[in-house]
């Protein structure tokens, strides 16, 4: 990685707390009223009358604020999310993947990732149905979410049926003992003769390699 490259990469994890910072920064719009009237005036509101008008004035500013935040986090949020399953999309994966693999080199902790490749879901799709498979597709999200630590690991539905899973502070083997117990929950919930499996492959940054 070039020294240009390695810097934004070091930065990428500060992007969160950056955004936090603007989009909070903006509500003080919400004094605009009362700040304005002082510089025109070079004193605060005098009269009751005054001084509630720009009060109102400034309440609605914030909530006004506070509505167009939560759109754009709302829409931020779809941006990175994938409809059928919940998880997070390979926008966002390119995104965490990136801010992990930096986040374990300044700490000296491990970091594996986990692609999965369900076997022959096309033939499920294709003798059951569509509406079948998106339940397998939905079964398998599922369990892989319950089996990471919420906060610290991340799933995310690549495409298709294809899932990356990142995995921090873990061991190559402690990392397939997860994914094994995540299937295992699909397996006890799967619909009768819906056979299912997977590939799985699995990349490791051991804290000795860094």
């Amino acid at each position: 990685m070039s020294p240009l490259g390695d810097l934004f990469a070091r930065l990428r994890p500060l992007e969160s707390v950056a955004r936090w910072a603007v989009h909070r920064s903006v509500y003080a719009l919400a004094l605009l009223p009362i700040l304005t009237d002082w510089l025109d005036t070079g004193h605060w509101p005098e009269h009751p009358r005054e001084l509630a008008t720009e009060l109102v004035l400034g309440v609605l500013i914030f909530f006004g604020v506070h509505m167009l935040h939560r759109r754009a986090e709302f829409y931020r949020t779809a941006a990175e999310t994938d409809a059928l399953t919940g998880l997070k999309n390979r926008r966002r994966f390119r995104l965490d993947l990136g801010a992990a693999v930096t986040q374990a080199h300044a700490s000296k902790e491990s970091l594996v990732l986990a692609l999965v490749d369900l076997d022959h879901f096309k033939q499920i799709n294709d003798t059951q149905g569509h509406a079948v498979g998106d339940e397998v597709l939905q079964q398998v999200s599922d369990a892989l979410a319950r089996s990471v630590r919420e906060g610290q690991d991340g799933c995310y539905r690549l495409g298709g049926d294809e899932f990356g899973v990142l995995l921090r502070n873990v061991s190559e083997s402690q990392a397939y003992e997860i994914l094994r117990r995540g299937f295992a929950r699909v397996e006890a919930a799967r619909r009768p003769n819906t056979a299912l499996s997977c590939s799985v492959g699995l990349a490791s940054l051991a804290p000795d390699e860094q």
